[in-house]
């Protein structure tokens, strides 16, 4: 392949000579270019300070329109919104006396059966029992064999210490003539010694008989108490026969039930929880300053008329109640008084069951100076908005609860203006418009 001729081998070829670049040229490129960034930098600098500039404007204020209500000081109660559990009025836990295996129980033993007072619920193998009955019968029966025995032997022995001391009488008497005789002479001194080692003998005789009489007495009296401790152990043999069948101390509903044929019992087993058929109560927790406050007012709580709200699945069912007792201390960790109301109507409240969580309404203490609000105008519980002098300025109040919808408040002046509506960012000092002017 033939290579191409490069631009020298042509200017060679032709005769004319290759071009020379001096320092000259690149000096003069270098200032022309530098000529026309001078000349640009000139005309924007003019165009800068020939342009009109538009003149800043201050921001205007902004206006938050409100709705306002003149306060209007005056007397109210307010409504207290409590909370609560319906409660049985007590419930009975069923033990079994005594241990032993479970024979029978009540047909259909379970939870939500009813029970009318005195009905076997649960009935023992009572055959131990019974013949621990038996065998404390015939304990009792030889004891007081031996203590009627021991007391026909003490009869016995009274009455020879009385014989004893007949005789002893007579050797007396006979001793006092033979010693009279002795001093005469008619008596030998050996005939005197023999009656006087039968008096002897006779004085020892009656020592014995009452020695025996004592004894006879202290047999009788360890075979009394003999008798007594086994006729306390014959009944409660028996009371434990007895309590061998559970039976319904009330008329009841079966809560809990844990019975089963052939289980082995004893006392410490819950076996049956009894629940009484009679209306619930209501416990509810009134707080430490609604308690406080009533106190105060020196109003009753007893008698005080609530309104019970149930909400179920099909709408919200209302009783009637009143308050029937109050705990007598603060409840731990809740900072309130537990208050207990019975439901005026037991015909609908027996079927409220115990547990059921439920509300009340309860007319506080009669408040007066007090202003009637919206809820809305009320912030945080403690604080409302006023209008003054076409702004806004906030005012520290005590919510004292409400009543017919309104936020019943405390520490505001007679007429002040209200600020109603709910503002979404309130701020002291700003500008307002009443809507509506």
């Amino acid at each position: 392949m033939n290579k191409m001729p490069d631009n020298k081998d042509v200017q060679a070829a032709m005769g004319a000579p290759a071009p020379r670049r001096s320092w000259a040229g690149r000096l003069l490129r270098l200032f022309v270019v530098a000529l026309i960034l001078a000349a640009a930098f000139a005309g924007w600098r003019m165009m800068m300070a020939s342009a009109v500039r538009p003149r800043p404007h201050a921001a205007s204020e902004a206006i938050e329109p409100v709705r306002i209500q003149p306060v209007h000081l005056t007397s109210a109660h307010p409504r207290w919104r409590l909370y609560g559990r319906a409660i049985a009025l007590h419930q009975t836990i069923l033990r079994m006396p005594v241990s032993g295996r479970i024979a029978a129980t009540m047909p259909d033993l379970r939870e939500g059966v009813a029970v009318k007072q005195g009905q076997m619920l649960v009935r023992l193998d009572d055959l131990p029992l019974r013949a621990a009955v038996e065998e404390a019968e015939a304990a009792l029966k030889s004891a007081q064999a031996a203590s009627r025995e021991t007391r026909a032997r003490l009869d016995l022995e009274i009455i020879a210490v009385k014989n004893a001391r007949g005789q002893l009488d007579l050797a007396l008497r006979e001793l006092s003539r033979t010693q009279r005789l002795r001093k005469t002479g008619a008596v030998s001194d050996a005939a005197l010694d023999k009656i006087r080692l039968s008096a002897a003998q006779r004085r020892l005789a009656l020592a014995q008989r009452k020695a025996n009489v004592e004894a006879t007495r202290a047999r009788l009296a360890q075979q009394q108490a003999t008798v007594t401790r086994l006729q306390w152990a014959l009944r409660r043999a028996r009371r434990n026969l007895a309590d061998t069948t559970l039976r319904a101390p009330f008329d009841g509903v079966i809560a809990q039930a844990a019975a089963v044929t052939g289980q082995q019992v004893s006392p410490a087993d819950k076996l049956i929880t009894l629940i009484p058929k009679q209306p619930p109560q209501v416990r509810l927790a009134l707080s430490e300053r609604q308690y406080g406050a009533l106190k105060a007012a020196g109003e009753a709580l007893i008698g005080r008329k609530l309104r019970i709200t149930w909400r179920t699945s099909d709408g919200d069912i209302r009783l009637a109640a009143h308050v029937v007792r109050i705990a007598p201390q603060i409840a731990a960790g809740q900072g309130a008084v537990n208050i207990f109301a019975a439901l005026d109507d037991a015909a609908s409240a027996s079927w409220l069951p115990p547990g059921t969580f439920v509300a009340a309404a309860m007319d506080g203490p009669l408040l007066k100076d007090v202003a009637l609000l919206p809820e809305a105008a009320v912030y945080d519980g403690a604080r409302v908005y006023v209008l003054k002098d076409g702004r806004i300025a906030s005012r520290e109040v005590t919510l004292r609860g409400y009543a017919g919808g309104k936020a019943v408040v405390s520490g505001l002046k007679e007429a002040q203006k209200v600020i109603v509506n709910r503002m979404a960012g309130p701020r002291d000092g700003r500008k307002a418009k009443v809507m509506g002017q």
